[in-house]
């Protein structure tokens, strides 16, 4: 329209311009073959005057305009075109333009005076015949003909438009898709379209018309196949549609029609919701489907409706279903459809369904939601009829929430049940409570018992590969004893009752314990049993281990055969008895000659009776043994060994006096054992004698009750493991726990031990002997042999940390820490010592050591090596090798030795020769002998020290040394090379150095020193150099001259030569 009114304007202002150019040409005619203006061409004018302009185009062509367009109807066009026209009907008998062009538009116009304009359009979308009429201020277009062939629709009316007022109205008629005929009125202003309408006759089908939308193939078959019905009645259809927000449309459109005789099917394979009148609304994007007194698979849908919604550029089909009916039928297969399986398919009763299911158009995703609720029907679950008295039951996608379920028959069972199923998995858990249940014959009573009346609770587990029970604990009545069941899981067949009974706790009050297996049913036989024995109880004789195999045959006595082994108590002593029989019956308790086991690491031969009446007992032991974790003896007795037992009011005690040893167990589980002396059971014991525990006592305590068991020691050892300051330690008091399978205990509180898995020693303000632990390591070794210590070794994991502690190392010779940890795994020590800015770091395995030290202080240093003082230094050391095959080197630098008493005695015999008196070092005794560096190169094995290198290194003095040092008797053989400050200070004075030392290069002297390893004996190895010293330096001063001479004359080859030869020499 509005490209039209542009030409139309054209047209008109160039013929006024042309009627105003020249009046007397046009009355002769004018031609003008093509001009352009702006973004119009035309072509072929002809114009000519006759009483009126008559005038004629050949073609207009509108050509695409660079300016953007707003998107709004604009009225002054309107304007400018009617004013126009006003002029052409006052000027112009016919305008005629053949052929106007504007993009896919082609049209006509012809004008004459007398009958208004004809105008004719086409493209490929549509064609049009209208004329156009001005009335004063309105323009007037009778549409006689617009016809989209492409949608099938045409229409035909009268478009006015109000040139001032800015507003346009029509009257159509419409027929839409050659299917639903509709009448039409149409109001629009400047910013708006808006439309309402209603149908003229009912539709036979809306299949053509949701083909206008083009929905898509996802989306339109849930409105026009599945939706059918005998006639549509379009009841009133409105709308708005702004120009800017053409989409708009969505929201503001509202439609009602009516189906007859309406079937809405959800998809091929479902019966139809079905209906004698359904409306049919859209409102608000969504189209909603209601049908009134609708049936589903022959049952009432009740308020049941669908939605489609096309809100949030989707399509979700929302099925509402509410209804009272039998969930049965229709509902069911609905929900088996969309995969959503319900698990109850009722046989009589109706339930309230209230049901929702929505489904993406598109994606065809499906999320449901229901709740069920019925009273006092029947139901079939996996073709099992249940009498409900109440359902609840919710839905949400394929999850299924049993609120409640209510079962039960008259004096029988009365049972509650509620749980989850997840039916997409077939999964479920179900919980039922079993408040009454009873089954009585004339051979037979069970009736439940529960103690307060508690329900039995059973969960009820389904899995694609088969259900399982879960029951718990119950309490059963058999008539003439109650029988106490434990929780147990079997897998269940829910056809016939019948399950596999898996080792399931059975008591029977009072006295007895089991774990029963077998087979269950509820028609006879009703169980076969097999038994293990969990549980004796009677008075102080008890079953510890669920391990014994017993075929069992009860009446008005027991007998009892064991098949396999059988771990019982007598208070809390544990026994093992091989299979054997025993009698119980008269309150006694007859073993026979059988082998016995106490804790798994005791055996023995034991005879004897429990006597339940006098509340006592004799047992006689014999070939008695007891092991460790290892197998390894610890205690062993060949004779004969007599235990006494006796239970007086609530404790049983229990003597045995060869051992010195007394077990009192009182009635709650709690007992204690006192070994009031160690020495008789010394002299059976492997492991007291091992470690040479001989004297002392050791109390044990265990309070039941899953408490935490104490003991207490006191204990005289022949060796001083810890040092107290200087002091070594023989007695030790030991306190402990044990709980939760973890030993704590105290040593002299000042050792904490914690063990489980692994052992942990924590340590303040103690000394540790090496040479003691060393010992008795070895002592260890030797009893227990290689191959038992690394089994051993391997076993134990252990770490230590100690705090301000020392490693004593024997002769007042320690290693202090600030810090001290150490590891032992799979027989492997790693450990450190911290000690100011010090470390020293320790690795041992398969017998190899490396030890490896820095930064290691004068403290430390003065604690180390007794034999000197220290002023200042640090020491590192390198040690590796096989413990019996070390070797290492010692660096200690910057340092000043003092009170080393090797040192003094060398430096004492030096000042005792006059002949010396080059070598003396006079400032020592007052400020000690500063040493840049101290090396030390050794060997060690078997308490031997083989220094290959001792060096020592200062300004006062160069010492370099080799020998031993034997630490097995505290003894010292060493050679040492000595050249003092001012013997090296001749190098540098050849002068002075020829004087004192002739030809060698500088004078040294060697010593050796032999003897106590604290104060050893210093002595000369060449009296006659010394003695003949000071005439070789007069010597060497009359023959200077001619040592000069010899200098002067030498040739540089010859003074190379002798140089090369006095190295020689002095290496």
């Amino acid at each position: 329209m509005k490209t039209f009114l542009r030409i139309l304007l054209f047209i008109a202002t160039l013929l006024l311009f042309l009627l105003g150019a020249g009046v007397i040409a046009l009355k002769l005619g004018i031609q003008i073959d093509n001009f352009r203006l702006s973004n119009i061409e035309v072509e072929q004018l002809d114009l000519q005057w006759n009483d009126r302009l008559q005038a004629k185009v050949g073609s207009v062509t509108v050509h695409p305009s660079h300016k953007a367009s707003d998107g709004k109807f604009d009225i002054k066009q309107v304007r400018n075109a009617l004013h126009i026209l006003e002029i052409l009907e006052n000027g112009f008998s016919t305008i005629h333009v053949e052929k106007i062009q504007a993009g896919p538009l082609t049209a006509s116009l012809d004008y004459h005076h007398a009958d208004g304009g004809k105008i004719t359009a086409s493209s490929a979308l549509f064609s049009l015949d209208a004329i156009l009429t001005r009335t004063g201020d309105t323009l007037v277009a009778d549409i006689s003909r617009l016809v989209a062939d492409e949608y099938k629709s045409h229409l035909a009316g009268e478009v006015t438009i109000d040139v001032y007022k800015a507003t346009l109205t029509a009257t159509l008629d419409i027929m839409l898709a050659e299917t639903l005929p509709l009448t039409m009125t149409v109001n629009a202003d400047t910013d708006r379209v808006e439309f309402s309408g209603k149908g003229k006759q009912p539709a036979a089908s809306i299949a053509p018309i949701v083909g206008l939308f083009n929905l898509g193939p996802t989306i339109a078959p849930w409105i026009d196949e599945y939706l059918v019905g005998s006639a549509f009645t379009l009841k009133t259809v409105s709308g708005t549609v702004p120009y800017d927000n053409p989409t708009a449309i969505l929201h503001t459109l509202h439609a009602i029609a009516v189906v007859d005789d309406t079937q809405y099917t959800f998809e091929q394979g479902l019966a139809p919701i079905k209906a004698k009148v359904t409306t049919v609304e859209f409102i608000d994007a969504v189209l909603k489907i209601n049908p009134e007194d609708a049936t589903f698979y022959g049952q009432d849908a009740g308020d049941s409706h669908l939605d489609i919604d096309f809100n949030d550029n989707k399509a979700i089909l929302t099925a509402y279903i509410k209804t009272s009916a039998q969930a049965s039928g229709g509902v069911l297969k609905l929900l088996e459809h969309y995969a959503i399986p319900f698990p109850f398919e009722q046989v009589s009763g109706l339930t309230d369904t209230d049901l929702t299911l929505a489904i993406n158009l598109e994606s065809v995703d499906i999320t449901a939601e229901g709740h069920f609720k019925s009273a006092n029907s029947t139901f079939k679950y996996d073709n099992q009829l249940i009498e409900a008295e109440t359902l609840d039951v919710s839905l949400k996608n394929t999850d299924i929430r049993i609120e409640r379920l209510d079962l039960s028959r008259d004096r029988q069972y009365r049972v509650r049940i509620n749980g989850d199923l997840d039916a997409a998995r077939g999964k479920g858990d179900l919980l039922a409570r079993v408040d009454q249940f009873a089954f009585v014959s004339d051979h037979a009573t069970l009736r439940l018992a529960n103690r307060d009346n508690q329900p039995l609770a059973i969960r009820y587990c389904m899995r694609n590969e088969g259900d399982q029970v879960d029951i718990a604990a119950s309490t059963w009545d058999t008539g003439n004893m109650l029988v106490d069941i434990g929780a147990f899981q079997t897998p269940f067949d829910h056809k016939d009752w019948t399950g596999t009974l898996p080792p399931t706790q059975v008591n029977v009050s009072p006295m007895l314990k089991s774990i029963v297996s077998g087979t269950f049913s509820r028609v006879a036989p009703y169980a076969q049993l097999d038994i293990k024995l969990v549980e004796l109880t009677h008075d102080v004789l008890r079953l510890d281990a669920p391990d014994v195999e017993l075929q069992v045959e009860v009446g008005d006595d027991i007998s009892i055969a064991s098949l396999s082994n059988a771990r019982l108590s007598i208070g809390e002593t544990p026994v093992t008895l091989f299979p054997s029989k025993a009698t119980y019956g008269n309150q006694k308790l007859d073993i026979r000659h059988s082998r016995i086991e106490l804790a798994d690491r005791h055996s023995s031969i034991v005879t004897g009776q429990m006597d339940f009446n006098l509340r006592s007992g004799r047992l006689l032991l014999q070939q008695l043994a007891v092991n460790d974790k290892f197998g390894d003896p610890v205690l062993a007795i060949d004779a004969p060994l007599e235990v006494k037992i006796s239970t007086p009011s609530d404790v049983t005690l229990i003597n045995i006096t060869d051992l010195a040893t007394r077990i009192s167990i009182d009635g709650q589980g709690a007992w204690s054992a006192n070994i009031s002396n160690l020495s008789p059971l010394y002299k059976h014991s492997p492991l007291l004698q091992r470690y040479q525990l001989q004297s002392g006592s050791i109390i044990i305590r265990d309070p039941g009750h899953e408490q935490a068991l104490t003991f207490d020691a006191s204990l005289t050892l022949p060796h001083a493991l810890l040092i107290d300051g200087d002091e070594p330690i023989l007695d030790y008091t030991v306190s402990g726990r044990y709980a939760n399978e973890t030993l704590n205990a105290d040593i002299n509180d000042s050792v904490r031990i914690t063990a489980s898995d692994s052992v942990t020693l924590t340590a303040n303000d103690i000394g540790i002997s090496i040479p003691v632990i060393t010992k008795l390591a070895e002592n260890l070794n030797d009893q227990d042999g290689k191959q038992e210590k690394s089994r051993q070794a391997a076993a134990l994991s252990l770490t230590l940390n100690a705090t301000n502690s020392f490693l004593w190392l024997g002769s007042e010779r320690r290693a202090p820490a600030d810090k001290l940890s150490a590891s032992l795994e799979k027989g492997v020590i790693n450990a450190e010592l911290v000690y100011g800015d010090g470390t020293l770091h320790l690795e041992y395995k398969d017998d190899n050591v490396s030890l490896v030290g820095a930064n290691l202080g004068k403290s430390f240093l003065n604690d180390l090596i007794t034999l000197a003082d220290f002023d200042r230094g640090t020491m590192e050391i390198h040690v590796s090798g096989n413990v019996d095959d070390l070797t290492g080197a010692v660096n200690i630098n910057d340092t000043i030795i003092k009170n080393y008493k090797t040192l003094n005695n060398i430096l004492a015999f030096i000042n005792t020769v006059p002949a010396l008196l080059t070598f003396r070092v006079p400032d020592y005794n007052s400020k000690g002998l500063p040493a840049r560096e101290i090396s030390l190169g050794f060997h060690y094995g078997k308490g031997v020290l083989d220094i290959k290198s001792l060096t020592i290194d200062s300004s006062a003095l160069d010492l370099r040394g080799e020998g031993s040092a034997d630490f097995n008797n505290d003894t010292i053989s060493m050679k040492f090379n000595l050249i003092t400050g001012a013997g090296k200070n001749t190098r540098r004075i050849p002068l002075l150095g020829y004087v004192l030392s002739g030809d060698k290069s500088s004078p040294s002297i060697t010593v050796t020193v032999n003897g106590d390893l604290q104060d050893p004996t210093v002595k000369n190895t060449a009296f006659k150099e010394v003695t003949t010293y000071p005439f070789q330096v007069l010597k060497n001063t009359v023959t200077l001259p001619s040592h000069l001479v010899k200098k002067v004359s030498k040739t540089p080859e010859s003074k190379v030569a002798d140089e090369e030869t006095t190295t020689t020499k002095e290496n």
